[in-house]
């Protein structure tokens, strides 16, 4: 693994998180920032009202600084499939990809296959891939054999995990633990087995 604690060694890394309106997007950058974040949300005049009040229409920011010299640039896109044309614009050039899986949506596999082709068409092969369970208090899907049928569709190569995007250090701890993998050159599967992170 290179040394992150390396003065000399700066590093920065794009992130962006993919996730249906109510996953926990704004939440999670809004978390996880060490300055004051930027938000495009606005208050829902459509469907969307049923699930929350507001929802994001534009791309999210905010940045993650620690104190190693690395800085993630974290970026939000909108749920709305409307509006996928910024999740395809934002995805370029990214280097760890975090779909956030909302275990209390209908049908949240389906989700992650929408986003999850989004990702692939990219063509960005070398970017780390994250599923974060979200809402798993409500336990409306079993996120032990969501997660084994997801690692699955990716040939085990993605990480799974659960986050509750309301609480920082949980956020920040799940960025520079995938931003570790990332500046490594162990495999992820490797790593997620011998580290048990999540």
């Amino acid at each position: 693994m290179r040394n992150l604690c390396n003065p000399d060694n700066k590093r920065t890394l794009k992130v962006v998180f993919l996730g249906r309106p109510g996953s926990g997007k704004t939440t999670a950058i809004s978390s996880a920032s060490t300055d004051t974040h930027l938000t495009t949300e606005v208050r829902t005049t459509d469907s969307v009202s049923l699930i929350k009040d507001k929802t994001t229409i534009g791309i999210d920011y905010g940045e993650c600084n620690f104190d190693n010299n690395l800085t993630l640039r974290l970026y939000g896109t909108p749920g709305q499939r409307r509006y996928d044309y910024l999740q395809t614009q934002t995805i370029a050039k990214t280097d760890i990809y975090v779909i956030l899986v909302d275990l209390s949506s209908v049908a949240p596999f389906a989700e992650f296959m929408y986003y999850k082709e989004i990702i692939d068409s990219s063509g960005n092969d070398a970017a780390l891939r994250v599923v974060a369970f979200t809402h798993y208090d409500m336990r409306e899907h079993e996120m032990t054999q969501l997660s084994k049928e997801i690692r699955h569709k990716y040939h085990s190569e993605i990480l799974t995990l659960k986050i509750d995007t309301r609480k920082k250090d949980e956020v920040r701890l799940m960025l520079k633990k995938t931003a570790q993998i990332k500046l490594s050159s162990l495999p992820s599967e490797q790593y997620y087995i011998e580290n048990n992170l999540f």
